[in-house]
């Protein structure tokens, strides 16, 4: 795993990585293949200062008013209101 994980911090292309560690499938990577806290918070921060305007019809709340079909929800896979009191109670008292 540590090889797998220098390589791809090398930016090795998977065939290489696949090749030097002698694997067969590229679903290896996904298991040993893994990157440093410190590239994936890059990669986070990297993200977030993107300015994405790609949007997708399915994934547009509501109008004001309207509820999704076949649901009484106003945006899909909400949770109740009290679900994010009980979250934002149990933060707080992580953070203190």
């Amino acid at each position: 795993m540590g090889l797998a994980c220098a390589l791809l911090a090398a930016e090795a292309p998977e065939a290489t990585i696949l090749a030097l560690c002698r694997w067969w499938s590229p679903s290896s990577l996904r298991v040993y293949a893994r990157i440093s806290f410190e590239d994936y918070t890059s990669w986070l921060r990297r993200a977030e200062a993107e300015d994405v305007r790609a949007i997708q019809g399915p994934s547009l709340p509501p109008l004001p008013g309207q509820v999704w079909p076949g649901t009484t929800d106003t945006v899909p896979g909400a949770l109740d209101d009290s679900a994010y009191e009980l979250l934002e109670r149990a933060l707080n008292d992580l953070l203190l």
